[in-house]
């Protein structure tokens, strides 16, 4: 963030190992069209506890939306905001400003996310030493002034290893060690109240990272491409918390809504029509960003929050690396495509409040253009067919591994397809799922079962009875998927 900013502010028990799948590969989509194949039963008697299969259960996870530093000092946004957003971001010192902020909150009917920096942490990074008296007399205002059941998070330090990598008062290990402190104290004062942090994108890939003890919710910000985050795609920083979140712990996206000065700026020697070109292209690829953390968020469950990054932002004065302009001037900066991005954004922000999600169901060729950008690329494995002729796999693209892909079951008899289910989604989470199965480190829910009808699955004792999963791309042409087989018994 900005350091002004900051400173201021059953899958069935019993499977069968051995029907594992052993081959994957693309092939035509008319490979097994033999015959009049049936129309299976989808999900019909498969574990609902299991399945996301509606908007609202998919994808309700995703429970709050609002803007980073939208209550911070003299900014106040939160009225303005409220149609749109269920959250607002209070920074400030004083017990009387702190109170009247998450005041307006709960009459706007926002919840709030209240910043203790300034009363936890000095200017230095380093822990001050009557932190706990200043954060026990807030809490007991919010309680007496009744406002501790409109604070949804509490929030100590913006990027802490990085500043305190930074910073001469203080390192990334006396960081972690006042951080679980810090944070057990705010636990003990606010329990209930998940902690967050918001990391920044250079700690995260270090050998020696981890994330400081006793927080809730996580996120990360890094303003480059969805592909090149200092040489890795954005999922891949997910990914790399995941592999250090334990199974209680949210993620927060932290999407991309301004612009630096020095990125907008016309350049020497531009001309004007090259620069006006520029500028289009810079905030149609801030929407791609845009709509692809959307996705990113919707497609997994430990999502909890969207904090875009932000809504209006000042002059730096002194940090010119770090002053530009945000959402809020994009409709007179970007004549063609400003008005556009406001517009999703808004869209976006009034889907989480509401809770009737819209899933950009984005194409790769529709994200970000980049060298670093693969190719699509489909994997997965049958996991098993059981007894009774429950079919588990999983499959993603590695290209887009939040993405959830369409699988359907072809069961095959003597080199003719007698059975061939309706495409689904991948989006079973199942408990049960064997090692290979590429959840909890990875984004998305991949998984897919399907249950084969019973007519057909008393018929499969010929020698050459095959199951086989195809798994289709998201929008990707019908002819082309990646098919996994096994043994039908």
């Amino acid at each position: 963030m900005v350091k002004q900013l900051v400173q201021c502010r059953g899958l069935a028990k019993r499977v069968i190992s051995a029907l594992c799948c052993s081959l994957c590969m693309l092939l035509p989509s008319g490979a097994y069209a033999a015959g009049a194949p049936a129309q299976g039963e989808g999900y019909r008697g498969v574990g609902a506890d299991a399945i996301y299969g509606n908007a609202a259960r998919r994808f309700g996870h995703l429970e709050y939306v609002g803007f980073y530093a939208s209550a911070q000092q003299h900014w106040e946004f939160t009225e303005e905001l409220a149609p749109f957003t269920n959250l607002t971001w209070v920074s400030l010192y004083s017990a009387d400003d702190i109170v009247a902020r998450i005041s307006a909150a709960r009459d706007a009917g926002v919840k709030a996310v209240l910043s203790v920096q300034p009363h936890v942490f000095d200017r230095n990074f380093r822990k001050k030493p009557d932190y706990m008296a200043s954060l026990a007399a807030l809490q007991q205002r919010l309680l007496y002034e009744d406002l501790i059941d409109t604070v949804a998070m509490i929030y100590p330090v913006d990027e802490p290893l990085s500043h305190a990598a930074s910073s001469n008062a203080t390192s990334r290990r006396q960081m972690h060690a006042e951080l679980a402190e810090i944070n057990e104290a705010i636990a003990a004062l606010f329990p209930g109240k998940p902690v967050g942090v918001i990391l920044h994108y250079s700690e995260i890939f270090r050998d020696s990272f981890s994330i400081p003890e006793g927080y809730d919710w996580i996120g990360f910000d890094c303003y480059y491409s969805l592909w090149d985050c200092d040489g890795k795609p954005m999922t891949a920083y997910y990914s790399r918390l995941l592999d250090y979140m334990n199974p209680e712990q949210r993620l927060m996206a932290v999407p991309e809504t301004w612009v630096r000065h020095r990125d907008f700026e016309r350049r020497n020697l531009e001309s004007r029509s090259m620069y006006e070109e520029r500028k289009q292209r810079m905030v149609a690829n801030l929407q791609k960003r845009l709509l692809h953390h959307y996705e990113i968020a919707l497609s997994d469950p430990r999502f909890v929050a969207f904090i875009p990054f932000l809504w209006s932002m000042e002059e730096q004065l002194g940090q010119p690396e770090n002053s530009g302009f945000g959402v809020d001037r994009f409709a007179e900066n970007f004549p063609q495509g400003g008005e556009e991005f406001v517009e999703s954004l808004l869209a976006i922000a009034r889907q989480i409040k509401s809770g009737k999600y819209r899933y950009p169901s984005l194409k790769l060729g529709q994200t970000e253009r980049h060298y670093f950008r693969p190719r699509n690329h489909y994997e997965g494995e049958i996991l098993a067919v059981s007894e009774n002729g429950l079919v588990s796999a999983w499959g993603r693209n590695t290209a887009l591994p939040h993405k959830s892909l369409r699988m359907q079951t072809v069961v095959d008899v003597g080199g003719q397809a007698i059975y061939t289910s309706r495409r689904q989604r991948s989006f079973i989470l199942d408990d049960g799922l064997p090692a290979s199965w590429p959840w909890p480190s990875t984004l998305g829910v991949h998984g897919y079962r399907h249950k084969i009808p019973a007519p057909v699955w008393h018929q499969l004792r010929h020698p050459d009875a095959s199951v086989t999963v195809r798994v289709f791309g998201d929008r990707a042409p019908l002819n082309r998927y990646l098919e996994l087989v096994a043994p039908a018994r």
